[in-house]
């Protein structure tokens, strides 16, 4: 029997340490590295008490302490009378797990289906959806360009036009892919989903645009080049639309 114990926990430990290098690697591309982290939280579950107790205090009254008089306890039989309140636990838990199984019904259903809808809520409470990171994907690629000028006249075909460089989105084409983790560049990310759509539906660009004609210190910690740097701040700002990827 200890030596079935010990072969199942070492195929436990196994089944952690052959995928955790994987997203380690993941992890250090940058790229949506938090749903790596997520994935590896949940792991350390299959390490048992031997294998985390070096992590913790082994002194009287620690935490390795209290686990092992607990474990002492139980193997005499020895278990805590019920209370009031964990039985009220208990029946929040079970209509808990009840009411998620019931709304789990038509995201599996969508899960099965040959017309799957991605990033969508079933019902108003939103407890259990589907989530999808890329449903397609796109074969050109837009990106938005912020510019300036100090040009007298922005509308000339003399007017010189400087670009802003953001610390990881795409725009100067020479500039090698930056490393993104475990941080991720919230205004580089959605300067990404601004290039889906018009400023219509991003009004949040016509602040950071603002922002920029004011040479706003705060805005401009964001980004990575500001070409006004150390001069008066441009007279307009604008976003062009450029083509970086086609495939």
């Amino acid at each position: 029997a200890a030596r079935s114990h010990r072969a199942r926990r070492g195929w436990r430990q196994e089944a952690v340490l052959g995928p955790a290098p994987i997203q380690v690697v993941l992890i250090l591309s940058g790229n949506l590295s938090f749903l790596n982290w997520l994935t590896m939280v949940p792991s350390l579950a299959c390490f048992d008490d031997v294998a985390l107790g070096s992590l913790f205090p082994s002194g009287p009254q620690g935490l390795k302490d209290r686990v092992l008089r607990m474990q002492r306890e139980g193997a005499r039989g020895a278990r805590p009378w019920p209370t009031h309140g964990s039985r009220v636990r208990q029946l929040v838990n079970l209509a808990l797990g009840a009411l998620v199984a019931w709304l789990s019904v038509p995201v599996v259903l969508n899960l099965l289906s040959s017309r799957q809808v991605m990033n969508t809520s079933f019902s108003p409470l939103r407890i259990v959806n589907t989530y999808g990171a890329f449903g397609s994907i796109t074969k050109e690629r837009t990106e938005v360009i912020l510019q300036g000028t100090a040009s007298p006249n922005a509308s000339a075909p003399d007017a010189v036009w400087e670009d802003y460089e953001f610390r990881c989105k795409p725009g100067d084409p020479w500039r090698r892919p930056c490393l993104i983790s475990p941080y991720h560049y919230r205004l580089d990310w959605l300067m990404w989903f601004a290039a889906f759509q018009t400023y219509e539906h991003n009004e949040w660009i016509l602040h950071l645009a603002g922002k920029l004609l004011a040479n706003d210190a705060e805005a401009l910690s964001l980004l990575a080049l500001n070409p006004f740097e150390g001069r008066a701040p441009p007279r307009v700002v604008e976003e062009e639309r450029t083509l970086l990827l086609e495939g």
